[in-house]
């Protein structure tokens, strides 16, 4: 049986990771949540039951790093073994739905041929600089804290400093005098994505044969969440786009003179209601500090009445 099956990823807020499973849940729905290894498990055990499960392989969730991607891959497999098929649709605990759960789960099951993710080739998903810095730089950690990186690409003496304070080890000094060779051609867009479980088992198989490869390449690139799903979907398909639809999550870079994404508000009901006619999803929310607009969102778009026999994503 096809079920709708989401896979969160989650760090902090457990009331409001569970706000976002309660307006999901339903028949033939069930959630695969990993949380970050750093989050305390024992304040979110409470959340656990038939339809949802917390995964036990978990890993430091670092931004922009690679460690996204290791995590959706490790969701992936749990579910998997669980025998679960239909529609894998990957939210942050910090997303929201912008319809009813029933009308998500009727257009899901319409489209489980279908793979909604952004996939533009690398030049076209992003301005010159921020593409330069994703294909020619190493992205090196120097911890597990917000935007504790830097970019490098042959040497310099922020690389050398960097060496000698012990910020980087011999290793990662050998490394970055490499180029870097893309596997393959690349491709970015959203993070967010829905991806049909007979997809992702291709994904899978590729990553058995492939797997040390895509590692050893993206572990270094910035925001590999971008553009890893992109380009092996991409490479697997061959480039083949008659299953591929735009993510159905919206998220807004484009604001002027605020942190970027958006956070939503009190005041961008109207925003997330126009969107609602092309998306079932927006990120991203705070609920401890900017609740209100969760629950206008609940008051005016996610009532019945918006449940139609036609879907205005088609």
């Amino acid at each position: 049986m096809n079920k709708i099956i989401y896979f969160i990823i989650a760090h902090r807020n457990p009331a409001q990771v569970e706000r976002l499973i309660r307006k999901l849940e339903g028949p033939d729905t069930v959630f695969y949540v990993h949380l970050d290894i750093r989050s305390d498990m024992g304040e979110y055990r409470y959340l656990e039951s038939d339809g949802v499960r917390f995964i036990s392989n978990r890993v430091a969730c670092v931004w922009a790093d690679y460690a996204f991607v290791q995590a959706v891959l490790n969701l992936a497999e749990v579910a998997l073994a669980d025998g679960q098929q239909g529609m894998m649709v990957l939210l942050s605990g910090q997303d929201y739905p912008l319809r009813p759960a029933e009308e998500i789960r009727v257009f899901f099951l319409r489209h489980m041929d279908k793979n909604f993710i952004t996939c533009m080739p690398l030049e076209e998903a992003w301005p010159e600089f921020s593409c330069y810095r994703r294909r020619e730089t190493y992205k090196v950690n120097f911890s597990d804290k917000r935007a504790d990186f830097a970019f490098f690409k042959g040497i310099d003496l922020m690389l050398i400093n960097c060496l000698l304070k012990g910020r980087v080890g011999l290793d990662i000094f050998k490394l970055i005098f490499k180029k870097r060779v893309e596997p393959f051609r690349l491709y970015g867009g959203s993070a967010w994505w829905a991806i049909n479980t007979k997809t992702f088992e291709k994904i899978l198989r590729f990553m058995e044969m492939r797997g040390e490869e895509m590692q050893e390449y993206f572990q270094y690139t910035y925001c590999a969440d971008e553009e890893f799903f992109q380009s092996l979907l991409m490479e697997i398909l061959n480039g083949d786009t008659s299953s591929i639809l735009p993510s159905v999550t919206y998220v807004n870079w484009t604001r002027p003179n605020c942190e970027l994404p958006v956070t939503f508000g009190a005041g961008d009901l109207e925003e997330l209601k126009e969107k609602a006619s092309d998306f079932l999803f927006a990120r991203k929310f705070v609920m401890d500090k900017y609740g209100e607009i969760l629950d206008d969102i609940d008051r005016y778009l996610l009532v019945c009445e918006r449940i139609t026999t036609e879907e205005n994503t088609d």
